[in-house]
């Protein structure tokens, strides 16, 4: 069951996760998404390197791939929120040729903030960089010529 929904917009919060059946798939010829198996390998490799996510929070409008944010809330040792998207590896993008052979054609994006941030937030001062993250996370698919 897909997280993203059709109707409204912005985020909202979600605890639990999407599934699907091949690494990458699509959904009406329109999205692509991870599977579960490739979902599950990049939880993995957040809860490693970044911690266990607090919550997440998810679109509720997706036209093309489903944009997550997995927000790590501060702790003691890591005095900061993590910000990470979920979904945006989910297409391929355009490498350089130069760098075609480095698989480095799909990847997420992390945003440290600030320990008082609002987190989740709808006002405007607190919303930008969740916003600027959903738009980075779509620049390659907007413009095939971007390379995050």
């Amino acid at each position: 069951m897909a997280t993203c929904l059709v109707k409204g917009s912005g985020f909202y919060i979600n605890q639990g996760m999407y599934m699907s059946s091949n690494s990458v798939h699509s959904v009406n010829n329109t999205r692509e998404l991870y599977t579960e198996a490739t979902r599950q390998s990049l939880m993995h490799h957040i809860v490693k390197y970044f911690g266990e996510p607090d919550l997440f929070l998810s679109e509720r409008v997706s036209p093309d791939i489903c944009v997550e944010i997995a927000v790590i809330e501060p702790t003691p040792n890591q005095n900061f929120y993590t910000l990470i998207t979920l979904g945006m590896g989910a297409h391929k993008m355009n490498v350089p040729e130069d760098l075609a052979d480095q698989q480095i054609d799909r990847g997420e994006l992390v945003m440290l903030l600030d320990p008082d941030w609002e987190v989740p937030s709808h006002e405007d001062q607190f919303y930008w960089p969740l916003r600027l993250l959903k738009t980075l996370a779509r620049q390659s698919i907007e413009d095939p010529e971007v390379f995050l």
